[in-house]
């Protein structure tokens, strides 16, 4: 599958695209990526298999489609539209809900505004594997991505086609904390490790807080603990794989060990 404007693929390499809109102009069918959606998606999915690591997790792409496994025993609807809650969802797309997740469950729907078109998106460009990201299992994904010897992509879900700082933040960390042991190209990794520099000058919270809009949209619902607790950095070292559209229970634990 061929696409114009392509950038072109090199081993060990890491690319960074800061929205859905944005895979087009990038070889995804050559990249293992890296989808990330911090506020919340990819938390709160890494929150579900670190504390339920067989509990099955399939995307959805519609609410419409998510509605419709309602009555399947056993299933529990987790997502959001918006940043707001569904109704005839079980949860809220957050990761302080997943204890709420009960005893029997035989699989969690899943769809969310952004991040279920960012999965979308990559199964239809073929992406070689896709892994999810997060601060909440951060070193993981580092050593993982230092593993590889295939270009490397992450993929950021951004909100309704536009970037979000939290995201951009998460790949600067990524490229900071590898230390150039990759072959960084165009400037999207470059711009997000100048952003990273200046939150960690400030403080990644603080820094988010003052310029993130989705933090205006998740304080507006109510969702005012989910912007600490998606900043949460190392809590396990657990990572999502994505395959079809089922993210797998088996999942792959990577260490960094740099």
């Amino acid at each position: 599958m061929k696409f114009h404007n392509e950038v072109p693929v090199r081993e060990h390499a890491l690319y960074t695209a800061f929205t859905t809109e944005s895979l087009k102009y990038f070889m995804v069918h050559e990249c293992v990526t890296i989808a990330v959606d911090i506020y919340r998606a990819s938390t709160t999915i890494t929150a579900i298999l670190h504390y339920n690591q067989d509990l099955p997790v399939r995307f959805v792409f519609s609410i419409q489609e998510a509605l419709k496994m309602k009555s399947d025993s056993g299933t529990i609807l987790c997502g959001e539209w918006k940043a707001r809650s569904v109704d005839g969802f079980d949860l809220n797309n957050s990761p302080c809900e997943v204890d709420r997740i009960p005893e029997g469950t035989e699989q969690v729907i899943f769809f969310s505004t952004n991040m279920s078109r960012l999965i979308q998106e990559l199964q239809q460009r073929q992406a070689k594997k896709i892994y999810i990201g997060s601060f909440w299992n951060f070193s993981a994904i580092v050593g993982l991505i230092r593993s590889l010897s295939e270009p490397v992509l992450i993929a950021c879900a951004g909100w309704r086609g536009h970037p979000a700082i939290e995201d951009i933040l998460f790949a600067g960390a990524v490229v900071d904390a590898l230390k150039c042991s990759k072959w960084l190209y165009p400037d999207e990794p470059y711009i997000a490790m100048a952003l990273w520099e200046l939150a960690k000058k400030e403080g990644l919270e603080s820094f988010i807080r003052k310029r993130a809009t989705h933090v205006k949209r998740l304080e507006d619902n109510n969702a005012h603990e989910d912007i600490r607790i998606c900043l949460k950095r190392d809590v396990t070292s657990i990572i999502p794989v994505v395959e079809r559209s089922e993210v797998k229970h088996k999942v792959w634990a990577f260490a960094d060990r740099a």
